[in-house]
C-alpha cells in the first residue's frame, strides 16, 4: 500500500571469471511510482508500466550487450583505447568507456557498415596474442628498467615467508576447488556465462564447508575432539590466506615473466605495439563515424 522507492544497482566486474575480481557498483537515484499505486496486482497495464520503469533503471547501470560474444570485443576496444590514448584510470571512467564502446558496436552493426567486423576480428586476435604472452594492451606499452625490477623484487621477499602457507593450502584444498569449478561450469551451461560466478559461490559454499568438516573430523580422530574443533575454526582463514598469497605469487611470476620477455622478444613486442597503434587509430575513426551519424 506504499510507493516505496526503487533503486537499481548494477555490478560491472573487471574479470567476472576470476575469484575476488574487482567490481564497481553503480547505483541509480531512487524513483517512485505513486501514479501506479492505486492499481491492483491484477492490473496488467500497471504491472507492465512499472516493469518497464525498472528495466530502464537497470539498463542505466549495466552493460547492455546484444549478445555475450560482444563482451570480449567491447572490453578489448576499451583496453586498447585506454592504453593508446591515455584515458582516465578510475572505475567510473572505465565503465563509461565500456558503455560507449557497447553503444558504438550496436550502432555500427545496425548501420550495415561491414568495417566494424574487421576491427572486431582484429581486436579478438590482438587480445588472444597478448593473452598468450600474459600481457594486456596497457602492459604491452610498459617498459621496466633494471633498477626498478631489482627494487620490485626486493619488495616481494616477504612472499617467500608466506610461501609454505600458499603451497600447503593449494594441496589441501585442491579437491573442493576442483569440485566447485567443475560443478559450477556444468550448472551454468544452460544459463550462460553470466550465471557462472553465482554457481561458483553457491557450490563453493557447500563444497568447502563439507571439506572443512571432513578435515576437522579426520584431525579429531587422530588428535582428539579439541584439535578437531580447532582445525574446523582455523581452516577458513587458512584457505583464504593461501588463496591471497597464491594470487600474489602468480602476479609476481607474471611480472618476472614479462620483464624477461621484454628483453628476449623485442621484435615480436614491437610488432604487437605497432598493430595496437594501428588498431587504436581505426577505433577512433569508427567512434567518430558513430558520433557523426548520431548528430
Amino acid at each position: 500500500g506504499h510507493d516505496f522507492p526503487i533503486i537499481a544497482m548494477g555490478l560491472v566486474f573487471r574479470d567476472r571469471d576470476s575469484f575476488r575480481s574487482e567490481a564497481h557498483v553503480i547505483i541509480t537515484e531512487p524513483f517512485r511510482w505513486e501514479d501506479q499505486l492505486r492499481a491492483g496486482v491484477s492490473d496488467r497495464e500497471a504491472v507492465r508500466e512499472l516493469t518497464q520503469r525498472i528495466e530502464r533503471a537497470m539498463r542505466s547501470v549495466t552493460l547492455n550487450l546484444a549478445q555475450w560474444e560482444d563482451e570480449p570485443v567491447v572490453r578489448a576496444a576499451e583496453a586498447v583505447w585506454s592504453a593508446e590514448f591515455g584515458a582516465a584510470e578510475d572505475a567510473a571512467a572505465r565503465i563509461a568507456r565500456l558503455g560507449i564502446a557497447t553503444a558504438a558496436l550496436q550502432a555500427l552493426r545496425s548501420g550495415g557498415d561491414p568495417a566494424w567486423r574487421d576491427v572486431a576480428a582484429e581486436l579478438k586476435t590482438l587480445a588472444r596474442d597478448l593473452r598468450q604472452l600474459d600481457l594486456s594492451p596497457a602492459t604491452l606499452n610498459d617498459d621496466t628498467g633494471f633498477g626498478e625490477a631489482i627494487g620490485w623484487s626486493v619488495s616481494r621477499i616477504p612472499l617467500l615467508v608466506a610461501l609454505p602457507i600458499s603451497l600447503s593450502g593449494a594441496l589441501l584444498y585442491w579437491f573442493p576447488k576442483w569440485v566447485t569449478s567443475r560443478a559450477a561450469a556444468l550448472l551454468a551451461k544452460a544459463e550462460g556465462p553470466d550465471a557462472l560466478v553465482t554457481y561458483r559461490i553457491l557450490v563453493g559454499g557447500v563444497a568447502f564447508l563439507v571439506w572443512f568438516l571432513i578435515v576437522a573430523m579426520a584431525v579429531g580422530v587422530v588428535a582428539g575432539p579439541a584439535w578437531g574443533a580447532l582445525a574446523f575454526l582455523v581452516q577458513p582463514f587458512w584457505a583464504f590466506g593461501a588463496l591471497a598469497v597464491g594470487e600474489r605469487r602468480a602476479q609476481a611470476w607474471e611480472a618476472v615473466r614479462r620483464f624477461v620477455l621484454r628483453r628476449t622478444e623485442r621484435p615480436r613486442l614491437d610488432a604487437l605495439r605497432e598493430r595496437q597503434r594501428r588498431l587504436a587509430d581505426r577505433l577512433r575513426l569508427l567512434f567518430e563515424q558513430v558520433r557523426t551519424a548520431a548528430t
